[in-house]
């Protein structure tokens, strides 16, 4: 869990690890979700990193993809929701989405 400041107001935000907890999913199986367009990918990331020694030195590092407290438990129900070896409907997919697309302006109205 972390507490950033967006637009002026402190918002908490949770990493790709603590929604699969949450959600009793792997961090490999949201992944998966985005990779086949299922999750939309997260709408804030945490700040990048720049590598200064090494091999991989001047890297710059994405940062970690975070989801607001507006969102995580919705977020999780619907995860929960899913089961294995199941489809996802897509009735499942317009909540999803929603639910992202909304994530910004339930942000602004805290």
């Amino acid at each position: 869990m972390k507490k950033m400041q967006v637009q002026g107001k402190v918002v908490t935000f949770y990493t790709i690890a603590e929604v699969a907890k949450a959600s009793s999913k792997s961090t490999h199986a949201l992944r998966k979700l985005m990779e086949r367009g299922l999750l939309p990918e997260a709408n804030f990331r945490s700040q990048g990193i720049q590598i200064h020694t090494g091999a991989r030195a001047g890297e710059q590092i994405m940062g970690a993809r975070l989801y607001s407290e507006a969102i995580f438990g919705d977020l999780v129900r619907w995860l929960k929701s899913i089961k294995q070896g199941r489809k996802i409907t897509p009735e499942m997919e317009g909540v999803i989405r929603a639910l992202f697309a909304s994530e910004r302006t339930k942000i602004t109205n805290l």
